[in-house]
């Protein structure tokens, strides 16, 4: 697997930022500073104006571009440019060119518009600290080089590893920054990106790489387990936890299907054992997960997710993408239906009409409502004979059926002690029966 590198700047959140070079292996990150040589420049946005020599041409020359996840970057200067309009340094980063834009333009890219700019050209400049020292090899060894001239590297495992963009705690986004928490505990730092393009291409190389990782962990993981108890997603999520007596903070959570269950942990199980020792277990068919739309957020936290629970209220979950959120998705839909079609039928006691009842749900039969001492069947509905229900959220449960010896609806009312588990399971049984009519999902024998 090809080895990917980044030049960046890292801070513990004290101390400033310092130049690091970022190198992603199969397994792991490395980080490791870089002693930096380079002339004391405001990291500000400048504008420098040149003029264009007959024989010389701009005088610079440039590296980076959007294939090498770096801006436009001056490698060298040939001539003296604080007489012409502003003075450049070796490792400013150029934004602009006659307010045209090279934060995402490839290298040939850059060349030509600078080529085609004109007699006078206005560049806005950004000063890149953490290039100078790069460039400054790669000016010895005459290629675009990432490697550090001393042999200090920290490193960090990226299986079962947390890559995310949000302060810790808060609902607020890093600027042009991440984290990265391995599951041994490590700490990676602030890392902090030149620019949105890379910071977005390094967030992808580092949770494709764990992805890979904890796809491989999770198979081999299985192979201990029974078929209907396999492990078939883990990720991490911020829990968003709010109390009367404080504000609303997140917590990082490793969240986990396996078999039947939803899982939460505060750090990802290493062995067997430590499937039981987890902060909470749930059953699938017992709880319901519905992504959010963006006007029903409860904080500046994006891509949120909430999770009823039949008897632990909800958990509202924070992801880092869409996309993780519809892979979550696209899981909990399988496990659900697997559960359902596992467990076959589920029964609930009720009062109906004032007479203790039992009400049972069956993926072959359907709903049917017996009475408790005689186990007399009192009446009998396919699932897609239900039209709709209604409840009080309390203990009353309406189910509107449609009677087709009759040719009209009729409407059934129980009392329920435990009506959010009748409800959540009933979803998860009508989501299976859904599911076996689609000829695209794959039915459990």
């Amino acid at each position: 697997m090809e080895e990917k590198r980044f030049a960046v700047t890292v801070s513990d959140g004290k101390q400033a930022p310092r130049v690091t070079s970022l190198n992603i292996t199969a397994d792991s990150l490395f980080l490791s500073e870089v002693a930096e040589a380079v002339p004391l420049v405001t990291n500000k946005v400048r504008t420098v104006k040149l003029r264009r020599n007959r024989v010389t041409g701009l005088g610079i020359s440039i590296k980076g571009g959007k294939e090498h996840n770096l801006p436009i970057l001056i490698s060298k200067i040939y001539r003296d440019t604080s007489k012409e309009g502003g003075q450049l340094f070796v490792g400013d980063a150029i934004l602009k060119v006659n307010e045209k834009s090279l934060e995402e333009v490839t290298h040939q890219e850059a060349v030509d518009m600078l080529r085609l700019a004109g007699g006078v050209v206005q560049l806005q400049i950004k000063h890149f600290r953490s290039a100078s020292r790069y460039l400054k090899q790669c000016s010895e060894r005459g290629s675009l080089c990432m490697a550090p001239s001393d042999d200090s590297r920290r490193h960090f495992p990226l299986l079962f590893a947390c890559v995310t963009r949000y302060m810790s705690g808060a609902d607020r986004l890093r600027e042009r920054a991440l984290e990265v928490f391995c599951a041994n505990g490590q700490h990676s730092g602030i890392i902090i990106c030149p620019s949105d393009g890379q910071l977005d291409a390094l967030f992808t190389a580092l949770q494709e790489r764990i992805d890979a990782l904890n796809f491989r962990a999770i198979m081999d993981s299985n192979r201990l387990f029974l078929s209907s108890d396999q492990i078939s997603y883990v990720g991490w999520y911020g829990l968003r936890e709010a109390s009367e007596a404080r504000l609303p903070t997140w917590l990082r959570r490793f969240v986990a299907l396996k078999g039947a269950e939803l899982f939460v942990f505060q750090s990802p199980p290493q062995s067997s054992r430590d499937w039981v020792r987890c902060d909470a277990r749930y059953s699938l068919y017992e709880c319901v997960l519905r992504i959010l739309h963006p006007q029903q957020y409860l904080d500046e936290r994006q891509f949120c997710i909430l999770i009823s629970t039949a008897d632990a209220g909800n958990l509202y979950l924070g992801g880092e993408t869409r996309e993780q959120l519809e892979e979550l998705q696209r899981h909990w839909f399988r496990a659900t239906c697997h559960a359902v079609l596992n467990l076959k039928k589920r029964s609930f006691g009720c009062t109906f009409e004032g007479s203790i009842v039992v009400l049972t749900l069956d993926v072959a039969e359907g709903v049917t409502l017996q009475d408790n001492r005689s186990s007399k069947e009192l009446w009998k509905f396919r699932f897609s004979q239900l039209k709709g229900s209604a409840d009080d959220g309390n203990s009353m449960l309406k189910l509107h059926f449609h009677n087709e010896e009759a040719g009209a609806n009729e409407t059934k009312e129980l009392f329920c002690q435990h009506l959010p588990s009748l409800l959540h399971t009933l979803h998860a049984f009508l989501t299976a029966k859904l599911a076996l009519l689609d000829p695209e999902y794959e039915a459990i024998e």
